[in-house]
């Protein structure tokens, strides 16, 4: 989660600095003529940081050595400057304690220009919340100047800090809104903010208040999952119940509706319909969900080989998938600082607990591209802190070939990636991501089992 947070400001940085440099980058892909576009060029590699940025944008596809070249003149040039410092910071992007964070930012600060450490800072803010200084998160907020990466840094704290913790942050959240709201050409950012006011509220429990706010970011922004999630709950919390059950019911039918959700579902439709079997009607939907899945998954189905690989187990004894032969084998391929990694795991252990007693079925749980030292110990760490009862086992890195036995033998993609193999070793289901829907997962993975205990 750590380090999604901090790509995730990454982007959104980049994405507001980099709006003029790529019209240049267009501009010259406009140009026809080869001297002319040669001497624009030329000038470009004798100007200023900015114009080296229009330069790495324009190469970055058709010529990665000269954008590797062209950096490090950058680094030289400017050796205050964005490019070196999105180098530095890149280093520095691992999970740390926040007392770390702070003295890292303490170093940057004498290196480079302010306006380069709206990042770090937003880091070290969320960090401090994670570990309860709620004073220390607050004002490394406070130092923040840009209301892009304020906005997105005020809506993490609400989700990290407790209740109690957010009384102190409310003032400033409220202030952050009355000052956007004179603010020009701020629009979608003060929208934002109501949104984030709109969740704070919600963890303190005062959903009347809330549900003003939430309405106004609903009607403003565009729809987002997480936006309309939150308006609809309101609705539902404030006794709204017929213009929020539709959308509830929706939710839970496509497998995406938390607890929270499927909580309010069973209270609006008791309310709706208090003649009609609750249970039936929730199990129905659980139904639809099986039932819309079935022909999607089977789609899905192939029947690949899979090279035997190693890795080595809690006590550090090695394992091989061959070991597991006879059975079918689900592999989950997890990192802990891979956000929606961690985010799927809860749906994990659900199948989990689902297929306890199946002798047939084996759960391997595999972390990986897992860098640093103690990684056997974070891992378990990590699974005992959240209470997770399942077959954890550790892809280790090869340091001399930047190799891993199951991470390669799997197919090299992005994580969390779920595969699924018979008992004739053949792999019959690939999946990699994980979208946010718990019900989903569980009912996906669910099928994929029985699928693959058919003989085809």
């Amino acid at each position: 989660m750590k380090k999604m947070i901090i790509l995730m400001f990454l982007s959104f940085h980049t994405c507001f600095a980099q709006s003029s440099v790529q019209q240049a980058v267009d501009s010259l892909k406009q140009i026809t003529d080869k001297s002319e576009l040669c001497d624009k060029l030329d000038a470009l590699a004798k100007g200023t940081e900015r114009d080296l940025d229009i330069l790495i944008d324009y190469y970055y596809i058709k010529d990665n050595p000269k954008v590797d070249s062209l950096k490090q003149v950058a680094i030289l040039r400017f050796p205050t400057g964005r490019i070196a410092f999105n180098k530095t910071w890149n280093v520095m992007m691992t999970i740390k304690p926040a007392v770390e964070q702070e003295n890292e930012i303490n170093d940057l600060r004498h290196r480079f220009d302010a306006q380069h450490l709206e990042v770090p800072i937003s880091s070290a803010a969320i960090q401090f919340a994670k570990e309860k200084n709620t004073d220390k998160a607050i004002d490394y907020y406070l130092q923040l100047k840009e209301n892009y990466i304020k906005q997105t840094t005020a809506g993490l704290l609400v989700k990290v800090l407790d209740s109690n913790e957010l009384s102190k942050f409310e003032k400033i959240v409220q202030s952050d809104i009355n000052a956007l709201k004179k603010a020009p050409n701020e629009g979608s950012i003060y929208y934002g903010f109501l949104d984030v006011y709109a969740n704070l509220l919600i963890k303190r429990g005062r959903y009347k208040e809330a549900l003003p706010y939430s309405k106004l970011a609903f009607d403003n922004l565009p729809k987002r999952d997480e936006l309309s999630r939150n308006y609809y709950y309101l609705l539902s919390k404030t006794g709204k119940y017929s213009d929020a059950i539709a959308f509830l019911e929706a939710s839970v039918r496509s497998g995406f509706a938390d607890e929270e959700i499927k909580a309010e579902l069973r209270i609006a439709y008791a309310k709706l319909h208090p003649s009609k079997d609750l249970s039936v009607y929730m199990k129905s939907l659980r139904l639809d969900l099986r039932a819309e899945l079935m022909d999607k998954i089977r789609a899905m189905e192939i029947k690949e080989n899979v090279v035997n690989f190693n890795l080595k187990d809690t006590s550090d004894k090695e394992v091989s998938l061959s070991d597991f032969q006879g059975k079918i084998v689900v592999i989950d391929l997890w990192a802990t600082w891979c956000g929606p990694c961690v985010a799927a795991l809860p749906a994990m252990q659900e199948v989990v607990e689902q297929y306890r007693d199946d002798q047939e079925v084996a759960f391997l749980f595999v972390n990986t591209l897992e860098k640093g030292t103690k990684v056997r110990e974070r891992a378990m760490d990590f699974f005992k802190k959240n209470n997770y009862q399942m077959d954890l086992y550790i892809d280790e890195i090869n340091l001399a070939t930047n190799s891993s036995d199951a991470y390669d033998a799997l197919g090299k993609g992005g994580i969390p990636r779920k595969v699924v193999i018979d008992r004739q070793g053949k792999i019959r289901f690939k999946t990699a991501g994980f979208s946010g829907g718990r019900d989903d997962l569980v009912e996906e993975l669910s099928i994929m089992i029985e699928l693959a205990k058919e003989e085809i």
